[in-house]
């Protein structure tokens, strides 16, 4: 079940006015540099260019058209280039931007689907417990969301599980104010009404408009 879009709070160039704190030069050639580790020859795609401004501001901190309180939900179609972009982003503060705290973790639908097969647990993804050095809850990027298996593992729906992923992230980002990321070839969805309640909470909504670049 999908929740209408319009309820989140999502990117409208048509509406909302271009913000007069402008990235410097010497910021984007440090972004470009930290793109070509992700992906050799990374380009932007020109109808990518206001979003990818308004990415690079809230990840530096810079309130805006989106709000710092809430998470990424970056969707759009097959192969846009989303989970890059988002890859791209996290070099590029890890590399320039440590001092920011804006950094995340990296996981992706199929891997919580098979941790939690592995272990019958969802602690990696809340409180970083494979990490040694690293423990405690972090922000957290979910790649392939909505791509839910439809299988059962311990007699419990994929769906399910993320679902009560979720509902611990939330907890995370009403607590210890800890931003859950997503990319996803659809807008937010779950069968659970209250879940889908709480996405409108959790999230800033960008819709990438940007054609497949899979060839």
């Amino acid at each position: 079940m999908n929740i209408n879009i319009n309820q989140f709070r999502v990117v409208d160039h048509n509406k909302i006015k271009q913000l007069e704190v402008e990235l410097t030069p010497q910021m984007k050639f440090n972004f470009m540099t930290s793109a070509d580790k992700i992906c050799d020859g990374y380009k932007i795609d020109p109808e990518l260019r206001e979003d990818l401004n308004d990415l690079c501001k809230y990840f530096l901190g810079i309130e805006g058209k989106l709000t710092l309180k809430k998470g990424i939900f970056l969707s759009g179609t097959y192969g846009a280039g989303k989970s890059t972009l988002m890859m791209v982003i996290r070099q590029w503060l890890a590399d320039w931007w440590k001092e920011s705290g804006n950094g995340f973790m990296v996981t992706s639908i199929e891997e919580i689907i098979q941790t939690y097969k592995m272990t019958n647990s969802l602690d990696k993804f809340v409180n970083n417990s494979d990490d040694p050095y690293r423990p405690g809850a972090r922000h957290l990027l979910i790649n392939e969301f909505g791509g839910e298996m439809n299988d059962k593992i311990y007699g419990v729906e994929s769906q399910q599980i993320i679902d009560s992923l979720m509902k611990m992230r939330y907890d995370l980002f009403q607590q210890k104010k800890k931003l859950t990321h997503c990319t996803s070839n659809f807008a937010p969805s779950s069968n659970n009404m209250a879940l889908l309640d709480r996405y409108i909470e959790m999230f800033n909504v960008i819709e990438i408009k940007t054609k497949s670049q899979r060839k």
